[in-house]
């Protein structure tokens, strides 16, 4: 089963509701990440969601929400098109500038795990969410959240079962 991993850098910008005098944390994960196989490559797409936390000018923490969808490929010599593949997600880094009070620039690495399951068709696994915080004061807490997702082809089933790899989760399918 050929296997690959990439880094995405994913960047925004976002105008905050309410003026801010610092961001005090970033949650981000992870949400609908799905993946292609075409010859030699995955094209894998998904949505980085983040809580952003900001303290406002009344000394007050304020929330606001963000979705930003992104996109990519990845190569995978030995990849046969149209087969199923495994796709996981993890959060590497996150970077922030508050430029003026309502506007603050993202910069989001996201390392993408795939694996191809050549030969069979039909099961798509979709990431575990996997969430990281990353705090204005430097300090790294890092969280998951696995739980068991079914995906039904016609009258099979699929269990996602997760557990710890090397730099994250893995996700795999087992016939239920």
């Amino acid at each position: 089963m050929p296997e690959a991993s990439v880094q995405v850098l994913v960047e925004s910008t976002v105008e905050l509701g309410q003026p801010a005098v610092k961001i005090d944390e970033i949650r981000a994960m992870v949400r609908d990440l799905t993946c292609t196989v075409i010859a030699d490559k995955v094209v894998f797409q998904g949505i980085l969601h983040k809580q952003i936390f900001f303290v406002r000018e009344d000394g007050l923490v304020a929330h606001q929400a963000e979705d930003v969808r992104f996109a990519g490929f990845v190569d995978v010599p030995g990849a046969v098109a149209g087969s199923a593949c495994r796709i996981d997600a993890v959060i590497e880094f996150v970077d922030f500038d508050l430029v003026d009070p309502t506007n603050l620039i993202q910069r989001v690495v996201v390392r993408i795990f795939v694996e191809t399951l050549n030969g069979q068709t039909g099961i798509v696994v979709p990431v575990q969410p996997q969430s990281v915080t990353f705090f204005g004061g430097g300090n790294v807490q890092t969280s998951a959240t696995p739980n068991g997702v079914f995906t039904t082809m016609g009258s099979h089933a699929f269990q996602v079962l997760s557990g710890p790899k090397e730099m994250g989760f893995f996700s795999t399918a087992a016939y239920r």
